[in-house]
């Protein structure tokens, strides 16, 4: 079951058991009121009935607490994931630019591209490696591709919390039949 499907689920279940609970209720009290002064009350199975769906309300909402905190779990989760490839890109953008730097500062050729990147990413890295490559004056300079010409965008597996099938523990209700019918019988 789908976390979302389990919380509606759960949710719609929850609040039949609460209606089930307070016509329950209600029908004690009708029949209290009903009694004859000396006529002793029995409601044992309207009481039995009253504490099943307290019980299975109590296992629903730890289920629910449960599903929620898996929720928020997965959505960190996919944060995290988010803010490390954010990360590993800012990354490889910067051990580029390093290479460039060590390209321009060697006296070698590069694309303009390149150069513009490195300009934007550190215009002071990107006069010290011109000031560099001017001592240097390489009389063999190498000729660089660029270094972003060959990277291929790769598709991201986006994890889509809503449709995701999430392994449960399902909790073990008393089965209390939450139709609006409501037996009567006092003894």
């Amino acid at each position: 079951m789908k976390i979302g499907e389990a919380t509606k689920y759960y949710s719609d279940y929850l609040y039949k058991l609460q209606q089930k609970r307070q016509q329950l209720i209600q029908q004690k009290k009708e029949h209290e009121e009903q009694l004859q002064p000396n006529q002793k009350p029995n409601f044992d199975k309207l009481e039995l009935q009253i504490k099943e769906i307290d019980e299975d309300s109590e296992k629903i909402r730890d289920f629910m607490r449960q599903l929620t905190e898996r929720k928020m779990l997965m959505e960190d989760a996919k944060n995290n994931k988010e803010r490390m490839k954010a990360e590993e890109e800012k990354m490889k953008e910067e051990l580029k630019c390093f290479e460039i730097f060590r390209r321009i500062a060697n006296g070698d050729r590069v694309p303009p591209f390149d150069e513009k990147k490195l300009m934007e990413y550190n215009p002071d890295m990107y006069q010290a490696a011109k000031n560099l490559a001017s001592m240097r004056r390489n009389a063999k300079p190498k000729e660089y591709d660029s270094l972003w010409e060959d990277e291929e965008k790769k598709e991201s597996v986006e994890i889509e919390i809503e449709d995701r099938d999430v392994p449960v523990a399902l909790p073990e209700l008393s089965g209390v039949d939450v139709s609006t019918d409501v037996e009567t019988k006092t003894e």
